[in-house]
């Protein structure tokens, strides 16, 4: 399922990052989970399509396999 969000965090999480957000379209808080067991970002996992970092306040669209409480 693909959403959209507004970034507003981007931070370092035990040496991965931390990328979260709003959806513009319900206003629900979405906190994007890696691979990591933690659930930090790895680097690769938090860069937009075209290799640039994801920053403060850009429109991001992503995939949403599921969600956790």
């Amino acid at each position: 399922m693909s959403k959209q969000i507004v970034c507003l965090a981007n931070s370092y999480k035990h040496g991965g990052r931390c990328v979260a957000g709003i959806s513009p379209s319900t206003g629900e808080w979405i906190r994007l989970r890696g691979k990591a067991p933690d659930g930090a970002l790895d680097v690769s996992e938090s860069l937009l399509d075209d290799g640039i970092e994801t920053q403060l306040l850009d429109l991001i669209q992503v995939e949403a396999h599921y969600a956790l409480p």
